[in-house]
């Protein structure tokens, strides 16, 4: 049975090739999946068919033929056509009206999933010419009979079509469909506390999907309850689907596997009535299981109005513990899917869902984020969340994690949260789909589920409180100390500011030939001695409060020296640029706290003591956040070097860092470093932080490969010798101390030291711990191939810090031995140069003068070659060998094997079979075309390339291998949008050709050659590993105080 469903869906998927040329491949399942479904509906009507038509024309026009009608086809559906499939293949001619007669006579309820389909606008497309005749013609030779296929078989071969067309179609498949690798792991975890229970007879279970797409999860997790645990159950379905063309998949899914279709709701042209925020077609009712992967990083603007006026209504409604921000309504699923739980009373209920990062730790304290978060926790209803490997899904590479959430927990989960890292739990796929490289297959799933079920602490697997994620934030303030000065640079920054620029040039200039002619240009320490000078000069301008400010603040700089401001009341004025918030963990003392970890560094901070938590009225806002990554950061230290070291050492309590120096202190970084935020001057040029650790101007390292910003919005100015940190990118390097002085964007931190402490030694030992993978396991960023490290982060981090000193011995030390280090590495990167082009002349030589220094050459004619030895001919390509085609092998025809795969860049996997002889050159056809691949060993060719074996020439392989390298292949490509190697143009390529034993010592020659020199050159790239693993290690161990310079 299994064959005859796997080859009908071959069948059936080979269909779609009538549609090339004529629709884009992610266009195919528009067409081929609609007419399926069709064809489907055709053969169960088929039996009942001539009943359906007697009783219609018998009843037209005296009563409502609907029950009737369906009650005569005894599946709820009806056909009142005169045509079938069999008869619509019976005239060509007439096809697109057949075709619209036969449509248009299905029962309401299927043509309803047809107007959702939109089949109309490829109908449109179709009815013209053939193709609809051909598809229908062909499908019709598929026997999808209940007979032949029940509706198991049936919804195995719906499901595998969904599935291969939403890989074909991988730039829109995340929308709606859920990799089954996924759906699987969801299931089984979601299910596991229940298997005894579900296995009672006459079980009756429900399962829900507010954001459906093609019904993926809800029917996998009723196969998993009907064929794992009680055949017996009857598990029912319920969905709700925004997307109009995905609600007919889905619908149509249930319909052909004989679920009941009604309970798949939405679809609608109208958001406001399909969407599940908007409107919950299911009000009032609950269910045993929730199962979702709604839209991640996908604003919710368009339901904002309905969200928020039920958030008015508090718990009697969905979303009464708060909203999270509009760019992103993820939380808004989970939080509307707790709401459809079943009261502990009935039985409770389980629910699994997906997101991405953003929901651990987006939003801080009394953010709606934070406000779910704490929610969830502090209701117990968070059970455990699960880390998933990167690139499982088709449209995003991203890592996402499974959040599962119950209100009824077993006694030993009670008021715990388990967090699984799955990360590592995968296999590479032999062949990508989209953004899909990986996949976890049954062992991995066992292994997570097994994490799962043990609930126990490891090194993959940690069990928390609850209450160990939340955090009091509180805020601190510092006093307002500016200094002022009217100065020609002062001025050129008031230009450039907002309020002034809005002004006419009249009142512009009067403001500024004004301040030219400002009597005192001393630098004041103290506000109220400025404003006695400044506010006689400026009171005939008759300034509006704003624009009074502006100039204020363009006059004034921070000044730890200045006299503090005090407000009307006689109170210190607090300063909002310093303001700063301490997490502080939930049960400690804010009060102990603040004393031992801010005054310290800050002897004049405070608490604000009017900000308050909004719940429980205390002193700082209670947040939660879940820094799942950090959690689970392991750090190997490089090998140890063999130099001095400290006296003493003590445990630094910093993760990726150890054991520190006893003398060194631990800090952290907002007490060692203030955050910039200096105004640019009109002639600053653009600075950029690369990720070898270079901050330098744009300029003097390359202009290409940037994005040029229309309006430079938030740019600041960066001055030579700050610590420079670029937001995105710092966990891959781009942290340095800048060279020049000039301005960047607002991604950028901009740090200056607080007092002596060395800009230098700290971008070292931040650039390492980049390395280490730190800043990556604490980052909050969820975009794929970065993250996010801003001064925010780098602010509440600590770092161990030498004296000032040894921080400037260190940095000394690390730039003298680097440069030394970097020297030799470029030394020998030209040795390896060197050796490729000794190898490529070597062999060029030898192939077309031969090996004997001696011999008498003569003219080639050949315009690469020159002179050849007298007992050689130039011959074309063509009357010495063919080149064949490879094949073409998709990822599910592959079988493991002992077979390399060769592609037009080398070997890309093992299959079970061949397709050459041995041995066999592969040359690149598309992609890296022109490249020479060679082989002792027979392989499977695939449709990227050519290859040469014995069975299509009578020269050496071998020597026809070098040949090949030789003769400059890549040059040689035919003009299409994806450029490929010519075989007709190689065909007429003229080479020398020596003689059969001529041409086996060259070739024996030049193996011996070539292995000499490409050992030599492996012997050199190694040396270049351990200076590149050397110089790393030796900062490391610089930086963390391992030795001692």
């Amino acid at each position: 049975m299994e064959n005859n469903h796997s080859s009908k869906t071959s069948m059936i998927w080979n269909i779609a090739d009538i549609l090339r040329g004529g629709w884009h491949q992610y266009e195919y399942q528009n067409v081929i999946l609609p007419l399926v479904v069709l064809k489907r509906l055709d053969s169960i009507l088929q039996d009942t068919k001539s009943k359906v038509l007697d009783q219609y024309h018998e009843y037209k026009g005296k009563v409502n033929v609907d029950p009737i009608l369906k009650s005569t086809s005894g599946v709820g559906f009806y056909n009142i056509s005169p045509f079938d499939f069999k008869k619509l293949t019976e005239d060509s001619d007439q096809i697109g009206a057949n075709f619209s007669n036969y449509l248009n006579g299905f029962s309401e309820n299927i043509r309803d999933i047809f107007d959702k389909f939109d089949f109309n606008q490829q109908y449109e497309k179709l009815k013209g010419g053939k193709i609809l005749f051909l598809i229908i013609q062909e499908l019709n030779k598929v026997d999808l009979h209940p007979k032949s296929e029940d509706n198991h078989q049936m919804g195995l071969i719906f499901e595998e079509l969904l599935r291969k067309f939403s890989e074909m179609s991988n730039e829109t498949a995340g929308e709606h469909y859920t990799p089954r690798d996924v759906i699987k792991l969801m299931v089984e975890v979601l299910l596991d506390p229940d298997k005894e229970s579900l296995k009672k007879p006459h079980l009756i279970r429900t399962v829900y999907d507010p954001a459906c797409g093609t019904g993926g999860m809800l029917t996998v997790a009723k196969d998993y309850i009907t064929t794992e645990i009680n055949p017996g159950a009857d598990v029912f379905l319920y969905g709700q689907e925004l997307n109009s063309v995905t609600y007919a998949m889905a619908k149509s899914d249930m319909l052909i596997k004989g679920e009941d279709p009604d309970k798949i709701r939405g679809g609608e042209k109208d958001h406001s009535k399909a969407s599940t925020l908007s409107n919950d077609q299911f009000f009032g009712e609950t269910f045993d299981y929730g199962l979702s992967n709604p839209p991640y990083g996908v604003d919710w603007k368009s339901d904002k109005q309905v969200v928020e006026k039920e958030a008015e209504r508090g718990f009697a409604g969905r979303f009464g513990v708060g909203t999270p921000r509009i760019s992103d309504g993820q939380l808004l699923f989970l939080e509307h899917l707790v709401f459809k739980m079943r009261p502990i009373k009935d039985g409770g209920s389980r629910i699994a869902i997906v997101h991405n990062g953003s929901p651990l730790f987006t939003g801080d304290a009394g953010s709606g984020e934070s406000e779910i978060r704490r929610w969830l926790l502090e209701k117990d209803y968070l059970e455990t969340i699960i880390a998933l490997p990167d690139q499982l899904f088709y449209n995003t590479g991203i890592n996402t994690y499974l959040w599962f959430v119950t209100n009824r927990k077993s006694a030993e989960r009670k008021g715990k949260v388990q967090l699984i890292d799955g990360r590592k739990f995968f296999q590479k796929m032999r062949k990508s789909l989209g953004s899909k490289r990986h996949t976890i297959n049954d062992s991995d799933k066992n292994k997570i589920l097994e994490l799962y079920k043990e609930f126990k602490d490891g090194g993959y697997s940690k069990i928390f409180n609850t209450t160990d994620f939340g955090y009091r934030q509180v805020t601190v303030e510092r006093p307002l100390r500016p200094n002022f000065q009217v100065s020609p640079e002062r001025i050129e920054i008031l230009k450039l500011t907002p309020a002034f620029l809005k002004l006419s040039p009249e009142i512009q200039k009067e403001i500024l030939d004004t301040l030219e002619k400002f009597p005192d240009k001393k630098i004041f320490m103290d506000r109220e001695e400025f404003l006695g000078v400044f506010n006689p000069q400026v009171r005939v301008l008759k300034l509006s409060p704003q624009i009074k400010k502006a100039i204020l603040e363009a006059l004034s700089e921070r000044d730890e020296n200045a006299n503090i401001c005090m407000d009307a009341n006689g109170n210190v004025e607090p300063d909002s640029s310093l303001r700063d918030t301490e997490n502080v963990p939930l049960g400690t003392d804010i009060n102990e706290y603040f004393d031992k970890e801010v005054k310290p560094h800050v002897p004049d901070a405070w608490i604000n003591e009017s900000v308050k938590d909004h719940k429980d009225n205390q002193i700082g806002k209670v947040g939660y956040e879940i820094p799942f990554t950090r959690f689970f950061y392991k750090y190997e230290a490089p090998r140890s070097l063999d130099y001095e070291k400290y006296p003493g050492y003590k445990d630094s309590n910093v993760p990726w860092i150890g054991i520190a120096p006893k003398n060194w202190k631990v800090s952290r970084g907002k007490n060692l470093f203030i955050k910039m935020n200096r105004k640019p001057l009109i002639n600053d040029e653009i600075i950029t932080a690369f990720r070898d650790g270079t901050v330098t101007l744009r300029k003097n390292r390359r202009e290409d490969g940037f994005t040029m910003a229309d309006k430079e919005i938030g740019y600041q100015r960066i001055i030579a010798g700050d610590l420079v940190i670029h937001g995105m990118d710092a966990f891959a390097g781009a942290i340095g101390v800048s060279d020049s002085t000039g301005k960047a964007s607002p991604v950028y931190s901009v740090c200056s030291p607080v007092g002596d402490n060395h800009p230098l030694y700290f971008s070292y030992l931040l650039r390492q711990m980049s390395q280490s993978g730190f800043i990556f396991a604490i980052a909050k960023g969820i975009r794929e191939r970065s993250t996010e490290f801003r001064f925010k982060e780098l602010s509440s981090l600590n770092l161990i810090v030498p004296d000032v000193g040894e921080q400037k011995n260190i940095s000394d030390f690390i730039s003298v031995k680097t440069e030394l280090i970097n020297k030799i590495i470029k030394k020998k990167q030209r040795l390896i140069e060197l050796l490729q082009e000794k190898r490529s002349a070597l062999i060029t030589h030898a192939v077309t003068k031969g090996l004997d220094p001696t011999a008498k050459m003569k003219p080639s004619g050949i315009d690469w070659i020159g002179e050849v030895p007298e007992s050689w001919e130039g011959t074309k390509f063509k009357y010495i060998s063919r080149m064949s085609y490879g094949e073409s092998l998709s990822d599910e025809s592959r079988v493991d094997g002992d077979i390399s795969v060769f592609g037009s860049n080398g070997a890309v996997g093992k299959h079970s079979k061949s397709n050459t002889n041995k041995p066999v050159i592969v040359i690149g056809r598309k992609g890296s075309f022109g490249k020479i691949n060679y082989s002792d060993e027979p392989v499977f060719a695939i449709d990227t390339t050519y290859y040469i074996d014995d069975r299509i020439t009578n020269a050496n392989l071998k020597w026809l291998a070098y040949v090949m390298d030789s003769a400059g292949l890549k040059n040689y490509s035919f003009d299409t949008g994806v450029p490929g190697l010519s075989r007709e143009v190689v065909y007429n390529k003229t080479i020398p050709f020596p003689t059969l034993p001529q041409q086996k010592e060259l070739s024996k020659f030049l193996d011996l050659m070539t292995e000499k020199l490409d050992r030599l050159g492996g012997i050199v790239q190694k040396q270049i590993n351990l200076l590149i693993e050397y110089r790393s290690s030796l900062i490391y161990h610089a930086v963390t105080g391992k030795i001692k310079i």
